[in-house]
């Protein structure tokens, strides 16, 4: 398996794929993840091979109106990124990846759909529910990890642990 991360290679472009790929024309190609990734692989790909495509078509996320500022509730998002550690007051209906922006931090990330794995990080601490999850494995869940773009703080403290 080979993970292209785009936080730390930028985006994927039609060489690198072609460079991966080789030019086997009959190769049956399978391609799965947000669409403007999907469009830059197929359009790469030798052909006229098979290509097989799962693809996720979601709802689109409905956002608070602003309203000045964000209700702050009870609690503390904890974020362990790249040696350091940053605590945030916990804002209702935020996402840990926004919870980590707000602090100041650079986490990876992608798609922000729950398709890529690319924010995936341990929680160490407290409790959070994914609103989407089509990236990790039941294994992978049970074991602490969450999508942290997806995931929403439940209880009024969390630690999340980037790796």
């Amino acid at each position: 398996m080979i993970r292209h991360i785009d936080a730390e290679q930028g985006l994927i472009r039609a060489d690198t794929v072609r460079d991966f790929v080789g030019p086997d024309v009959a190769a049956d190609n399978y391609v799965c993840g947000p669409e403007g990734f999907m469009a830059v692989v197929r359009s790469a790909l030798p052909g006229p091979g098979r290509v097989f495509v799962e693809d996720f078509d979601l709802a689109p996320t409905i956002k608070t109106p602003p309203t000045g500022e964000q209700a702050e509730v009870d609690g503390t998002v904890t974020i362990y990124l790249e040696r350091k550690k940053v605590s945030v007051p916990r804002m209702a209906g935020e996402t840990l990846l926004e919870a980590a922006r707000r602090a100041g931090l650079t986490p990876p990330f992608s798609c922000e759909q729950g398709n890529c794995g690319t924010c995936m990080a341990r929680l160490t601490e407290g409790h959070a529910t994914m609103r989407n999850n089509e990236a990790l494995t039941d294994d992978e869940v049970d074991e602490g990890y969450i999508l942290t773009c997806q995931g929403v703080p439940d209880t009024p403290s969390v630690t999340v642990h980037y790796e």
